[in-house]
Parts: structure tokens; sequence; C-alpha cells
């Protein structure tokens, strides 16, 4: 009878674990966050990022953020119905895929991957002409470090694991 009630328990208690990892945790993140863009490695002008938002973080699975990231040298992440979905899950190079959607179809306005810290208020990515954004010279040197961006060919490559941002 003992070892039925711990069988029942330990039942119960997978259930619930399984059950908690599929809810979500989710906080709205609503922020302008200044940043820089690099040509060539220095500074050439400044900028802000509006991020306006939901994060939501799984017990098991990847963190999400879904909503505006908009930049101000890229129009087109400024239209209406535009939004962005980022994924924490590749610890391997600590990098984040970024994908904008409107109207249900993935559409790219940043090429490759973001470093992006998980309080969404640090990080470095390319922009299609090349140019870097990155809200520090620290977040600037170690995602160039790791990361390239081929302009004409549209090409990203990661060697090793950007440092956390």
């Amino acid at each position: 009878m003992k070892l039925k009630q711990i069988v029942s328990a330990a039942a119960l208690l997978a259930a619930g674990l399984w059950v908690l990892s599929l809810i979500p945790f989710s906080s709205t993140i609503r922020q302008e966050i200044p940043a820089n863009i690099y040509t060539d490695g220095a500074v050439t002008s400044t900028t802000t990022v509006t991020i306006d938002g939901k994060r939501t973080n799984y017990i098991v699975r990847e963190n999400s953020y879904f909503g505006e990231f908009s930049l101000p040298e890229v129009p087109r992440t400024e239209r209406e119905g535009v939004n962005v979905s980022i994924r924490w899950n590749d610890a391997k190079t600590n990098t984040q895929f970024l994908i904008y959607h409107t109207a249900g179809t993935s559409i790219s306005l940043i090429p490759g991957r973001i470093a992006i810290s998980e309080d969404m208020t640090r990080f470095a990515c390319y922009l299609e002409d090349g140019t870097v954004l990155a809200t520090s010279d620290e977040a600037y040197k170690n995602y160039t470090a790791h990361v390239t961006y081929d302009s004409e060919t549209r090409l990203t490559t990661i060697d090793g694991a950007v440092p956390a941002i």
C-alpha cells in the first residue's frame, strides 16, 4: 500500500513539473535604449532603439521576446504591424535569432544574429550595410571579435561564443 502511495505521489509530482514547464512567466518590456552606430570600428552616429513587447521565460525551454524592436536606421522596423521575435536558445555562440514579422510573413530586416542581454538593455548586431549597432564599445568589440557579416553576400559567420553582453 505504501509503495502505491509513493508511486502516485511521484506521478503527480512529474505531471505537475510537466505542466509548469509549459507555463510561460511573462513580463512586459517598454524601454528606449541609446546605441551607437559603428563604421570600421569608429562611432559614426548615435540612435535610440525602441523596445516594447513581452519577454517570456520558461522553466525548461528557451526564453523569447515578441514585440517592437525598432531602429530609426532601418525604417521598415518602425512600420505599424512590424514585430520581432527573439529567442535565447544558442548557448554555443551566445547569439540569438532576430526575426521580423508582418502580417504573418517573416521578413529579413537585420542580418544574422544579435547578441543581447537577458534584460534587453545591452546588445550588438550588424545592419544590412555592414555597420554595427551596439550599446557600448565593449559590446561592439565582443560582438565583432566573434561575428562577421559580408554585406555583399549577406552571409554571417560566427567564430566561437560571444562573451555575455
